[in-house]
């Protein structure tokens, strides 16, 4: 009870769990503070780790939930990274439209986080997203824009990007021949 009513003394509880590869119990400590205390900004951080949890635990709809909760209210690069997870769960999704949802997400990380990695990091998943789905001339535009605008970035150091580019360039040929 004196835990549950000192949020600080929760997060370091719940820190300790996680390092200690206890995570079922950094799991339960983890909800607590979602639940009990969605606005401190270290209960947005730990949300991102118990959505973390859920995904890996094959439960992608409960994971977008506490990825949605994160974002809301959180500071600049918690919010993008939640925007991140949210769009790698819907661009993961193999069937429908949810992918056009994701690649909105990305383009709204890639703005909000201006020149940061985790902009680049989303332009890199966006043109993934994009060859994943089969719009390869947009993957091919979205990796452009990557190597153009990050030249010096990691993705274009070790030839990602022009290998990717090569790849959709080879499934557009496929496609038509």
């Amino acid at each position: 009870d004196y835990a549950d009513s000192r949020t600080l003394l929760l997060f370091h509880m719940g820190e300790a769990y996680y390092e200690n590869a206890e995570f079922d119990v950094a799991r339960v400590i983890y909800r607590n503070l979602l639940d009990h205390y969605p606005d401190k900004d270290y209960t947005k951080l730990v949300g991102l780790r118990l959505g973390d949890f859920l995904r890996e635990e094959g439960k992608p709809a409960e994971a977008l939930k506490v990825y949605r909760q994160v974002i809301e209210h959180a500071p600049l690069e918690i919010r993008l990274r939640g925007k991140l997870r949210i769009a790698d769960v819907l661009g993961a999704r193999p069937v429908g439209d949810d992918y056009k949802q994701a690649i909105q997400l990305y383009t709204e990380v890639t703005a909000e986080g201006h020149d940061s990695q985790v902009a680049q990091e989303a332009l890199l998943r966006k043109a993934l997203t994009y060859s994943q789905h089969g719009d390869f001339q947009a993957a091919i535009d979205s990796f452009e824009k990557l190597a153009a605008d990050y030249p010096k970035g990691p993705y274009n150091r070790e030839n990602i990007i022009q290998a990717n580019i090569d790849d959709n360039l080879q499934a557009l040929v496929d496609r038509e021949f």
